[in-house]
């Protein structure tokens, strides 16, 4: 048995509680985080996110139970990052996509002009020609609608793009990078450096990545 007891637990990790530190196989300890490393591996597999467990525990190189070096959030480089994509989901939620539901729809134009003319009518036997026109008119807003809606999605991830890239340069200058100038080639090297896995590396489809996505949003070019 180990030094920990997890009996409590079902076995089943989505139906256990996923924020429960002790689920994961995290103790604190003097102040610090201890890591059951067999329970954290256990946990990752029940919920299918073993592609998230450091290399370090899955290869055997750390067994057992593992306090980290770093103390501090900060001291974890990453955290920066995901600070920024957190930031990024709540801009998302409260700032853009409420504007989505200012945009006129094909449907609301429709609405609009069948309401616009029966106003004007005598003539009962002209309604069936307004709902044509109306639907024409709502056919026609298709087009302007579908550009509008794809600008403004375009701005937003254009803006995360820059936002990663703007992250990125914070990363690897928080990890010893002096240079004056920024690129792909640049940060590769830097990762290399730093022995950090290639963000391209283990890419399944380079289309997703945010130089393909940021060259094509901005100047319609694939890289």
């Amino acid at each position: 048995m180990g030094k920990y007891d997890y009996s409590g637990f079902t076995g089943d990790g989505w139906k256990d509680s996923l924020t429960d530190m002790h689920f994961w196989g995290l103790h604190h300890i003097d102040g610090k985080i201890e890591v059951d490393v067999d329970r954290f591996i256990a946990a990752s597999e029940q919920i299918s996110i073993l592609d998230f467990v450091p290399d370090e525990f899955s290869n055997g190189k750390i067994k057992g139970y593992y306090i980290p070096t770093k103390e501090h959030r900060w001291d974890y480089i990453c955290n920066y990052l995901i600070d920024m994509l957190e930031d990024l989901k709540s801009k998302w939620r409260t700032e853009y996509k409420p504007l989505f539901r200012k945009i006129t729809t094909p449907s609301q134009v429709e609405h609009d002009s069948y309401l616009n003319q029966i106003a004007f009518l005598s003539d009962s036997d002209m309604y069936d020609e307004c709902e044509i026109q109306a639907r024409i008119d709502g056919i026609k807003r298709i087009p302007e609608y579908e550009r509008i809606l794809n600008e403004m999605y375009c701005m937003f991830i254009s803006k995360i793009c820059c936002e990663i890239d703007r992250y990125l340069v914070k990363a690897i200058a928080l990890c010893g990078y002096t240079g004056k100038y920024f690129d792909r080639n640049r940060l590769q090297s830097s990762a290399k450096e730093k022995t950090v896995q290639s963000l391209w590396k283990n890419s399944r489809d380079t289309r997703h990545s945010p130089i393909c996505i940021m060259s094509t949003t901005s100047s319609n070019t694939v890289p």
